[in-house]
This record gives structure tokens, C-alpha cells and sequence, in this order.
């Protein structure tokens, strides 16, 4: 204890997480832009990360106001606690977000050679993901919905409190973010051999993985019931997670576009992925409505993993500029 401040277990794994993005990032991409150049990207990237993470949790709690409650407008009843970040309540989407504007800022303001820290910035992030994950029983977050099913209330993903099954999402949540770090590292070695040749791919592979994050966690998400960042019955986690996945489509079919394929086609793949997107919405609600949540769960991780395997075809080079897995 220090002060008014304490440091929790959860609290010091976060600090753990961020030191082992720095420490990924540095390994892998800190000898090509040089120690002084790393040490401003640190300085810019996890200010702000932590910044934007608080920033996007009580924008969260300030949207709540216009529906059901907000902690700090009805519970606190004032804007000053909202300040004392020590108090915890902060977003991972918003902790993303910073990460990628402190990646947007250097690249602006630094020269270094063409894709150096994005080809880390996976691994470095996932590494990070899966640290936080396995810290989550330190808090009140990663646990799902009750179960129903009987030969799976004895299975390690779930836990018995006090008679209702609930689902550790934190652990399918850190294996994902594991396997997600064994690719990213795998991929950034393999375009390392190829050299510069590879730059299209490394970019295309960036977004890939924020896409591949995004969608993935738009239904971990759906898993959750923790009451973390919820308005009504939207999590604003969710929202913020399929959005990212559907911006880098969008992206990557404006860039086809740009690529000379006919308009009449991009707005075809366009309606294919909306209504499979909204299909992934309508078995969100399913979930709770149809009766059948693993037929809801199903159909939602179905139309997600479309919206990744769509997203990966059109991120995908030109034959003439090479690929990893060609």
C-alpha cells in the first residue's frame, strides 16, 4: 500500500502484460529501429494505451446514463471519480486502440524500415492478451453464462459456484490468444526469410490478425456474463470487437476495388458479408430467445468464422507479389 494506492493481483498482471508487449517488441523489431527510436515508441504507446482503455470504459458508463444506470452519474453520483484510475475500470478494446494509435503516431513521426513493428505488433499484443486472460480469476471478469448440460458440468472450463455452472471464458479466451501468438510469431519468422519482397503480405497478415481478434472476441464476448461494460442488454465490448473485424473488410474490399475488381462483385461479397453479419446478430439474441443456446452459438460461430475466411480471400496478394504459404 502506498498512499491511496494499492496494487492488486490483477492490477500487477496488467503491468506484467504491458511489459511482455514491450518486451516482444523489442526483441523482434527493437534492433532495426534502434534503443533511442524504441524508447519514444514505449513512451507514446503505453500512455496511451492505458489512456483510451480508461477513456473508452467510462465513455461505456457515461452511455449507460441514457438507459438502465450509470455507475459514476447514479451510484457515485459525480464525474471526479472517474479520475482515479486506480480504482480499476478499464476496456481491453480501448487498451487496443491505444496500442494501434501509439503503432499510427510513431510510424508518422519516426522513420524506420517499412513494417518493422507491425510485423511484431501481433505476437507482442497476443502475448500480452494471454497474460491479462490467465489473470482474469483475480477479478470478478472472464466467467459465462450458467450451464445447462450435465456431461459438461464436470469439465475444467467450468466452475460451480454455489450450485449454478458457469463457463471460464478466461480460459477458452488465453487459449485463443495462445494459439493466435504461436501463428503471429510462426508468420513473422517465416516473412523474415523472405525479406522485402514481402512487404504486401506483411501488411495484408497485420490486418489479418486484428480482423481474425475481432471476430473471434465478438463471440467470446457473446460467452461472457460478467456485467463488464453492458448497456441494457448490448456489450459495448462486443460492439467495439465487431466493429474492428468489419472495418478491415470494408478496407480490404475498397482495396479490391481499387484493384480493378468490378463494382458489381464488391457489392456482392458487401451483401454477403451484412447478412452474414447479420445473421451473427439475429443467433446473438437467439442465444437467450430460441431456446437452443448451442444452436445459437453454432450458428453465430459459423457466420463469424465466415466473416474471418471472407476477410483473409480479399486481404490476400497478387500472385506476382509472392505468399509465405504459396
Amino acid at each position: 500500500m502506498i498512499s491511496a494506492f494499492s496494487v492488486t493481483a490483477f492490477g500487477a498482471a496488467i503491468a506484467g502484460a504491458m511489459a511482455a508487449y514491450l518486451l516482444v517488441m523489442g526483441v523482434l523489431a527493437g534492433k532495426r529501429i534502434g534503443f533511442d527510436r524504441f524508447l519514444a515508441f514505449s513512451l507514446i504507446s503505453v500512455p496511451l494505451a492505458f489512456l483510451l482503455s480508461r477513456v473508452v470504459f467510462v465513455a461505456g458508463d457515461l452511455i449507460g446514463a441514457l438507459g438502465q444506470s450509470s455507475y459514476y452519474l447514479d451510484t457515485l453520483e459525480s464525474l471526479r471519480p472517474t479520475l482515479w484510475f486506480w480504482d480499476g475500470g478499464y476496456s481491453l478494446m480501448g487498451a487496443l486502440l491505444g496500442l494501434l494509435l501509439g503503432l499510427f503516431l510513431f510510424r508518422r513521426y519516426f522513420a524506420y524500415p517499412a513494417g518493422t513493428l507491425e510485423d511484431a505488433f501481433p505476437a507482442a499484443f497476443f502475448l500480452a492478451l494471454f497474460i491479462e486472460r490467465l489473470a482474469e480469476p483475480a477479478s470478478t471478469l472472464g466467467f459465462g453464462r450458467e450451464v445447462t448440460s450435465e456431461f459438461m458440468l464436470d469439465h475444467r472450463l467450468y466452475l460451480d459456484l454455489d450450485g449454478w455452472p458457469l463457463l471460464r471464458v478466461w480460459r477458452v479466451e488465453a487459449l485463443i490468444a495462445l494459439i493466435l501468438f504461436g501463428l503471429s510469431i510462426w508468420q513473422f519468422f517465416a516473412l523474415k526469410k523472405k525479406g522485402n519482397a514481402q512487404i504486401a503480405r506483411r501488411q495484408h497478415l497485420f490486418l489479418l490478425f486484428l480482423a481474425v481478434f475481432g471476430f473471434s472476441q465478438t463471440f467470446l464476448e457473446s460467452l461472457r456474463d460478467d456485467g463488464h461494460m453492458v448497456v441494457h442488454f448490448v456489450r459495448i465490448q462486443q460492439v467495439l470487437a465487431l466493429f474492428l473485424g468489419l472495418s478491415i473488410l470494408a478496407h480490404a474490399l475498397l482495396q479490391k476495388r481499387h484493384e480493378g475488381l468490378s463494382g458489381a462483385r464488391v457489392l456482392l461479397l458487401a451483401l454477403l458479408a451484412l447478412m452474414l453479419t447479420g445473421l451473427a446478430v439475429f443467433s446473438e439474441f437467439g442465444v437467450d430467445r430460441w431456446g437452443n443456446r448451442l444452436l445459437a452459438y453454432l450458428v453465430m460461430a459459423l457466420c463469424l468464422g465466415l466473416l474471418c475466411v471472407l476477410t483473409a480471400l480479399l486481404l490476400r496478394p497478387h500472385r506476382d507479389e509472392g505468399t509465405v504459404l504459396s
